[in-house]
């Protein structure tokens, strides 16, 4: 026991002697400090100075010495691009007791009323310890206050298809200083028809204003007038951006946006497909479409001189097989029906409703030449309008518009083929062939997977044994899984999940192959026997969300894909 004290105190001794050489000779860090100058007000998009000093309150030199600044993404280094956000400066050699400021010119490029941080770094070595860094860091919450410029856009809620109306963009300077230079642009859905706007000494074009200057605190404004297009009830958005130059650096100071939305028109206009909502109608190639229109007056007063047109979009229409009481331009696929050809279209009276219809067939095959070649459709874009405008409404025309795409579900094939002579699979069958009673003969079967127009999900091909088949089990497969037999049950599956549009028509197409064997009987001599079932493949079609399926007949031991076996030869059971 006293052995064992004496030991524990000779190993604690020691700790202490090796902490107290570790705690002297560690080289130790003069001292060093940084400090930030909080500036002004910032503001977001107007250039600003921040003031950052070292100091060395040490008396030795530092030697190789570098000043590092380090910004959030929200702020960038004036001029320079604004994802660079390592500053570095060499300094040299930092004299004992100075005090040297640094002054970095930045902009915020965002985040507006919100503190971000903002790190400097000093590195340096020692004289009398060159090999080691050391390095005094220092952060600092930057506040960022409102946009030098910021915007408002105002637009009404809602508008009448076709309507002129105004959007209007307000400008406010934030500062306590002119602002010079602002670009403000304006972008618009594309369906936006400009007519005209306030500020024309301004205007650049038909999307940006230049304003020189806008003095501090003072407001200005910009009104673009035009019209919009739309289907009842569509929502469109308006974004607007300010914006000036520094350094040969655009620096936005504001960006806002606006969404208006389409009232219901006065002319209703609606489309059946083969009599189902277009939004659920799956259609097929080779289908008739029957496009039923209908269409409503909902204002108070009669609407003459109607004209309807509909474009037809998609290459699976075969124009050939059109059928329409209506103009049809072959070079745009626009059918147009006016009074001329409709007399229902001369007067239209309030809450009367009525309908025009056509009908053309789907074409029989898809074209498929590429690998994007795929989830094919065929859109209807309708548009009905009138002359007469209601009365409140500020537009040169009762116009509504509709839009239809009906999806055209994909095609899979399943292809099952059976063989003897089957070398170039890499499994050999033995055995009689033709089969003889009483001795068993192997068949290797071919299943091959050829995906047309749309993705495939969770597809599995089954099939199942004929009683006294056996599954060999040598089975090979191009997918990431193999062919399974279940021998309780005698059915094989496939657990081919995903397949991809143009399988087996662009590129290979999945097949797996695996081998089976049967013995025939005696009463079953001059006979053709049937060794597999039917191959049923279901999946999911990715592209139209229903079910897709396919089969291939049953294979039996007359091998009809077999190349090598003679055309004549009798293929029934021998004795």
């Amino acid at each position: 026991m006293r052995k064992f004290g004496i030991t524990l105190l000779v190993l604690v001794l020691l700790g202490a002697v090796g902490y107290a050489i570790y705690y002297f000779l560690e080289p130790k860090a003069p001292n060093v400090s940084l400090d930030f100058a909080k500036p002004g007000d910032v503001f977001i998009g107007k250039p600003f100075a921040l003031s950052i000093s070292y100091a060395n309150s040490s008396d030795q030199v530092l030697k190789n010495a570098k000043f590092l600044v380090v910004l959030p993404p929200e702020i960038a280094f004036l001029g320079k691009p604004a994802d660079q956000r390592v500053f570095e400066k060499p300094i040299g050699d930092v004299g004992p007791g100075s005090v040297t400021p640094e002054t970095l010119n930045l902009v915020a490029l965002s985040g507006a009323q919100s503190f971000k941080e903002v790190t400097a770094k000093l590195r340096y070595n020692l004289a009398n310890n060159p090999d080691v860094q050391f390095e005094a860091t220092k952060t600092f919450d930057l506040g960022l206050g409102l946009p030098a410029v910021s915007l408002t856009v105002v637009v009404p809620q809602s508008i009448n298809s076709g309507e002129n109306f105004d959007t209007q963009v307000k400008l406010q300077n934030n500062t306590g200083e002119d602002v010079k230079s602002i670009t403000l642009k304006l972008s618009y859905p594309p369906v936006f028809n400009f007519v005209k706007s306030d500020k024309e000494e301004a205007r650049k074009n038909n999307q940006e204003w230049i304003f020189p200057m806008l003095a501090k605190g003072q407001t200005d404004s910009v009104t673009v007038n035009g019209n919009i297009v739309g289907a009842d009830l569509a929502r469109y958005q308006f974004a607007a951006s300010a914006s000036s130059d520094y350094m040969g650096q655009t620096y936005a100071m504001d960006n806002q946006t606006a969404d208006i939305a389409i009232s219901p028109s006065p002319l209703s206009l609606s489309v059946l497909v083969n009599g189902s909502d277009p939004n659920s109608y799956v259609a097929r190639a080779g289908d008739e479409i029957n496009y039923e229109m209908k269409y409503k007056n909902n204002s108070p007063v009669p609407l003459s001189n109607l004209k309807l047109t509909a474009g037809m979009v998609g290459e699976m229409y075969d124009f050939s097989t059109l059928s329409a009481s209506a103009v049809f331009n072959s070079i745009t696929n626009v059918l147009t029906w006016t009074q001329q050809n409709v007399g229902d279209l001369a007067v239209l009276n309030p809450g009367e409703e009525r309908s025009i219809s056509f009908r053309v067939r789907l074409k029989n095959a898809f074209t498929i030449r590429r690998l994007g070649d795929k989830n094919f459709s065929v859109k209807l874009n309708l548009s009905l309008e009138s002359p007469t405008v209601p009365p409140g409404v500020a537009a040169q025309k009762t116009v509504t518009i509709s839009k239809t795409e009906t999806k055209l579900a994909g095609q899979t094939d399943v292809k099952a083929t059976g063989y003897f002579y089957d070398s170039a699979s890499g499994i050999l069958n033995k055995g009689p062939y033709p089969p003889k009673a009483n001795q068993k003969t192997q068949y290797t079967v071919h299943w091959k997977v050829t995906n047309y127009t749309t993705d495939i999900a969770d597809t599995v091909i089954k099939a199942t044994v004929i009683p006294g088949v056996n599954f060999t089990g040598q089975v090979k497969s191009n997918a990431d899984t193999k062919p399974t037999y279940d021998a309780q049950s005698g059915v094989i599956t496939w657990n081919l999940g995903s397949v991809p549009a143009t399988k087996g028509i662009v590129t290979p197409a999945f097949e797996a192959v695996f081998q089976i064997e049967y013995t025939p009987s005696n009463l079953q001599v001059g006979k053709e026997v049937v060794l597999l079932g039917a191959t049923e493949l279901s999946a999911k079609d990715v592209f139209v969300d229903r079910g897709i399926s396919a089969a291939s007949d049953q294979i039996t031991t007359f091998l009809k894909e077999d190349p090598k076996i003679p055309s004549n030869l009798d293929r029934n059971v021998r004795p």
